[in-house]
């Protein structure tokens, strides 16, 4: 033997047998921990008010996955002295692959053929993320991203954990693989040093998971905020694998205690509003109490009652993979099939075929893949080249998809229904609040004219884009936060400005049309959050001068301010100042600037929402009470009406009864639970056309101070 490889052997203190005697083996404790996390995730997940902390299960499975890879790489370490490293990837990517693309494959299929508008808007992104290990990442971007924090739940969104524990496999190893390196340097026991430096590294986890909390969205699907929860588990592979004591009477009673107290851990809702962080330390620690104080071998028991017990943990367990991968599309797509919510027989019927599933699964793509002795799955280039070569297939496919979300097109566009003139009162169908527009049945005006009564979507959702088209004239900043364009007739002689946050950008269509029609050009200062007024934040203030002195520059004919009211659950949801229009307001007022101001849409409730996307084909019965669709104060047109500048009520076309639709005219009326959808505010372009109209505005006289 060589004296590089005997001071191996000496330095690491293990000889391969010694390895073997240690190995982790198969650990009855260990898939039964599987089984409780796995089952607790998918009832919390079904049920979720009544089993609130069930969330904590993916919390059981980062420490099992920190103590077994850990494990794994340890116990090679020490019998050969080094890592090798594409071994240990081609491995990861044998076990986890093929089960995550055949469901992510399962997904999109599913999404297709169901075709609700929500779930194949945002099918392509989250499908991307999925299949190259980043979902974590893209949920933590639109956790903070406005423009995206209202996206719907995708039936991928469960791959975030997923995600945080295949970038520990890519990072994990490497570290070790230091550690290696700096043991050998330093003569120090590797196991020593590699305790000193994981602790070190979940203790600043930990740390930054408390500091940033839960009040930063995004912390949630951190990868840094989750390793300690890994590192835990790492901590009990390095430190508790060799130890002899475990079956000790009072060894026994500890691990008792500390099953009661993780299944207890699920039943504790305020957990849940901790994470992560405080709300996951019990059972991250309860758990590596379970799998450091247990037996190391497989103990069976004679005892009837615990050995089914036993035999049931291990085969959930041993399925835990799948039915976590497969449970949650069921979760979220189910309610699109029924088009309503899952009755409590449906939901186990759900979690019936979750099982079935799950064990298909199991037997005919894990294990044979895993276990599989074909040489080229040994290869890391090949097994790397297939993995990367399928998820680019599905990442370029899904888009390429047909929109099954899409059924008919408008007929016309809403500038057909603007007229130069006001209409004959004998015309069929006038109306005297809107003389400007001609009648007809496209989405708002259906609210208006006597049109045949419709409560289903015949109009592409998609028919305009949430935003318009980035160009020479139309330039994005600010992390796309900020979109100041130049719309309408390029060429028109007078000008509109229309300031405003998300709910100006959500009406971008409408001022384009009326722009075209009347020949203005309509120049948009929109930023996501900001409304034109004084505010706590820095952000805004910023950005809100530069409107300033743009729109009292005297460049500007009109403007038209639109934007979101607060909820009074919210009162500080703008961060304002109070009275903080008033300032902006009375400016434009003492130069003599012409301004109007847009009252805010309807506020739908979480359930209403819920109800719209679940009925997408015809939300007929999803309506809004008139009682509570303006739970809002909307202190830009209460401070408009005070200073006696000009205002512009669109709500009647909301909500024409006692109720407002959730369609109106086969168009839906909203984007998510406060913006209305970019179509909808378009058929309002001919009613604010002739709003201004009757106010003054864009007629012969226009403009006039």
């Amino acid at each position: 033997m060589s004296p590089e490889r005997t001071k191996s052997r000496e330095l690491f203190g293990y000889a391969g047998e010694m390895a073997k005697q240690h190995g982790i083996g198969r650990r009855v404790d260990i898939q039964i921990l599987r089984a409780v996390a796995v089952l607790s995730v998918i009832v919390g997940h079904f049920w979720s008010t009544k089993l609130e902390g069930g969330f904590a299960g993916v919390d059981v499975f980062f420490v099992i996955s920190g103590f077994l890879i850990t494990s794994l790489l340890v116990r090679e370490i020490e019998s050969v002295g080094q890592l090798n490293f594409a071994r240990f990837w081609v491995r990861r990517i044998r076990r986890i692959f093929p089960a995550a693309m055949t469901v992510i494959i399962a997904v999109i299929v599913a999404v297709e053929l169901i075709g609700a508008p929500d779930q194949t808007s945002i099918l392509t992104r989250h499908v991307i993320a999925s299949s190259f290990s980043g979902e974590n990442l893209l949920l933590g971007w639109d956790s903070v991203d406005y423009q995206r924090s209202t996206d719907s739940t995708s039936p991928l969104q469960h791959y975030w954990s997923l995600a945080v524990e295949e970038q520990f496999y890519l990072v994990w190893p490497l570290v070790l693989g230091l550690v290696v390196i700096l043991a050998r340097r330093l003569r120090l026991q590797f196991r020593t040093l590699a305790g000193w430096a994981v602790g070190a590294i979940s203790v600043a986890s930990l740390a930054y998971a408390l500091v940033i909390g839960p009040e930063t969205p995004s912390n949630y699907f951190d990868p840094f905020a989750r390793a300690w929860e890994l590192g835990v588990g790492a901590i009990v592979a390095i430190v508790f694998s060799d130890r002899t004591w475990r079956r000790a009477a009072l060894t026994q009673i500890a691990v008792a205690v500390a099953w009661i107290g993780l299944v207890a851990t699920f039943f504790v809702p305020a957990l849940a509003h901790r994470v992560p962080g405080i709300g996951v330390i019990p059972a991250v620690m309860l758990t590596a109490v379970i799998i450091a104080l247990s037996n190391v071998a497989t103990v069976r028991t004679n005892n009837p009652p615990a050995a089914i017990f036993q035999r049931v943990g291990e085969w959930i367990g041993d399925r835990s993979y799948s039915m976590y991968l497969w449970h949650w599309p069921f979760v979220i797509l189910g309610p699109l099939v029924i088009e309503g919510n899952l009755k409590d027989w449906m939901k186990v019927a759900c979690i019936a075929v979750v099982f079935v599933i799950s064990d298909l699964s199991f037997r005919f793509i894990e294990n044979p893949v895993r276990r599989s002795t074909r040489a080229w799955l040994n290869k890391p280039l090949a097994v790397g080249a297939i993995a990367v070569a399928l998820s680019l297939t599905v990442a370029v496919v899904t888009p390429a998809l047909p929109n099954t979300s899409v059924t008919v097109g408008l007929t016309a566009e809403p500038t057909e229904s603007m007229v130069d003139t006001p209409l004959d009162p004998s015309t069929p169908g006038y109306s005297a609040t809107y003389p400007f527009v001609s009648p007809h049945c496209d989405g708002a005006a259906s609210a208006v004219f006597d049109c045949p009564a419709t409560t289903a979507i015949t109009v592409k959702a998609n028919l305009y884009p949430i935003d318009p088209p980035a160009s020479d004239t139309c330039v994005y900043y600010n992390e796309a936060k900020t979109r100041d364009c130049v719309l309408g007739d390029l060429s028109g002689a007078r000008s509109i400005a229309m300031v405003g946050d998300s709910h100006g950008r959500a009406m971008w269509r409408a001022f384009d049309l009326i722009g075209q029609h009347a020949h203005v050009r309509v120049a948009t200062f929109l930023h996501n959050g900001c409304p034109y007024a004084a505010s706590l934040n820095a952000e805004c203030n910023d950005y809100n001068s530069h409107v300033r002195e743009s729109i009292t520059s005297g460049h500007f004919d009109l403007v038209v301010f639109v934007q979101r009211s607060t909820p009074l659950e919210v009162p500080d949801d703008f961060r304002q100042v109070p009275d903080g229009y008033r300032a902006g307001y009375q400016e434009l007022v003492d130069l003599g600037i012409p301004a109007v101001v847009l009252k805010d849409s309807p506020l739908l409730s979480i359930a209403q929402l819920k109800c719209i996307h679940q009925k997408f084909r015809d939300p007929g019965t999803c309506t809004i009470p008139l009682a509570t669709a303006f739970e809002t104060v909307d202190e830009a047109y209460n401070t408009a009406i005070d200073l006696g500048i000009p205002t512009i009520d669109l709500n009647p076309l909301f909500c024409p009864t006692d109720t407002c639709p959730a369609a109106i005219g086969g168009v839906g009326v909203y984007r998510d639970e406060h913006h209305p959808s970019t179509v909808f505010a378009a058929t309002l372009a001919p009613f604010i056309w002739s709003d201004l109209r009757q106010l003054g505005f864009l007629g012969a006289e226009a403009f006039s101070p």
